[in-house]
């Protein structure tokens, strides 16, 4: 082997230096700590060690919010969808008659109405949604799913599943997230696989 040459990285650090850039960034490595270059520490917390629950609420926000970001700059790139445009798609698809008043869709991905009629208007340019009123109900609005809405909407959501496990596996090495990641996986468990 060459002088120069050095040994590959330990599988668990590729895992730990997926995400930079602010994001998930003081990963741990099996044997002491390593640091990729430009890596940079985020803010800890003072009173560590002494949590209640607005201290988790903060660092679950902080975790979301960098999941949020990732998952956003993936979707947009990869299939010209927003992540909320993605979530309001999966939830069409998954209603029946892949139809829902703004009102309740609004509610199911937590917009304001106002926010919500922006976003149909969105997938309604991209051929994604369309709205439609109800015959035994005119002064509700909905919004319609799609052929096109329903095949983005599933390779987005399928992408945005994997990619989240993915981002999650990273963030469980980190002494921030890592009780965060445990408790929302065990949350999320089959409720057979628990018994």
């Amino acid at each position: 082997m060459p002088a120069h040459a050095t040994s590959p990285p330990h599988p668990v650090t590729n895992i730990r230096t997926r995400i930079r850039n602010g994001h998930f960034l003081r990963m741990h490595a099996v044997a002491g700590e390593q640091r990729t270059e430009g890596e940079t520490d985020m803010p800890t917390d003072d009173h560590a060690g002494d949590f209640d629950e607005f201290d988790q609420w903060r660092r679950l926000t902080l975790m979301v919010g960098q999941l949020n970001q990732t998952l956003e700059k993936m979707l947009t790139r990869e299939y010209r969808v927003s992540l909320p445009e993605t979530l309001v798609l999966t939830e069409l698809r998954h209603i029946p008659e892949h139809a829902a008043r703004l009102q309740e869709l609004a509610a199911r991905v937590g917009l304001d109405q106002s926010s919500m009629s922006r976003l149909v208007t969105r997938l309604e340019h991209k051929g994604l949604a369309a709205r439609a009123t109800c015959e035994h109900d005119r002064r509700g609005v909905y919004c319609m799913l799609t052929p096109e809405g329903a095949a983005r909407g599933e390779q987005a959501e399928a992408r945005c599943r994997a990619e989240l496990s993915k981002l999650l596996q990273v963030a469980s090495f980190d002494d921030r997230w890592a009780s965060l990641v445990a408790s929302f996986r065990l949350g999320g468990a089959p409720k057979s696989a628990a018994a």
